[in-house]
């Protein structure tokens, strides 16, 4: 596998030197590891920006430039930013030999198509975009796929079993971890208004005067009317 390369030069600034350095366009380095001396180092800003969009923080790159580092594989370490622009302020190498085994995270793709999404049954739900494994240098893979076409039903899901990674690389993860899922779509009730009973009463606008039934006259019995006779 040919790695990016990036040019890396020696530096002498230090303290209130690497204001002015990164002013200028550069980025203050350090190489270290495999117990050799640690080294300080400068690399242009945007050669390092393109290396990172290239592989990323956590990957091997090899160096080039006016020393003996010239062709050392190294590993993207640490990459400190600004706060506030997001730009690369400081990076570390750490220096990599060919049997130095690497915990790496690496991305997860997606191929074929779901059955069940196609259908219209769900959405394809990746709940997994990278994942961990250790391996040795020659053995990094640029990615690990997983095959969604055996996903036919809304509700069916892969897992980290069932990833195939290179024979040399150990998955970092639960098994039964999900790694993507056919999500079912959700569907929004309708809601019906709620109709007021024919039997209920209707109370009075402000203001209104309700007009009040007088009782009607029980019916007066004989004894009654005799009574009222004498």
């Amino acid at each position: 596998m040919k790695l990016q390369e990036l040019e890396a030069n020696s530096r002498l600034a230090i303290g209130k030197g690497l204001k002015r350095l990164r002013r200028s366009g550069t980025i203050p380095a350090n190489l270290y590891g495999s117990k050799l001396p640690s080294v300080a180092l400068q690399v242009g800003t945007g050669a390092l920006e393109k290396a990172l969009r290239m592989v990323g923080a956590g990957h091997l790159i090899s160096l080039s430039g006016d020393g003996d580092w010239k062709g050392t594989t190294v590993l993207i370490r640490e990459v400190q930013r600004n706060v506030l622009t997001g730009g690369p302020i400081h990076v570390d190498f750490f220096r990599v030999s060919a049997e130095t085994m690497l915990e790496l995270d690496i991305p997860i793709v997606i191929v074929g198509e779901a059955p069940a999404v196609k259908a219209g049954l769900g959405t394809l739900l990746l709940n997994m975009r990278t994942i961990k494994v250790d391996c040795l240098p020659a053995d990094i893979p640029p990615s690990i796929e997983i095959d969604v076409s055996g996903l036919t039903e809304a509700g069916h899901s892969l897992h980290v079993q069932d990833l195939k990674p290179r024979a040399r690389c150990t998955l970092k993860a639960n098994p039964t971890e999900m790694v993507v899922k056919v999500a079912v779509h959700k569907v929004e009730e309708e809601v019906k208004p709620v109709e007021a009973k024919a039997e209920e009463a209707v109370a009075p606008a402000e203001g209104e005067e309700t007009a009040v039934q007088a009782p009607k006259a029980a019916p007066t019995s004989k004894a009654a009317k005799a009574e009222q006779a004498k």
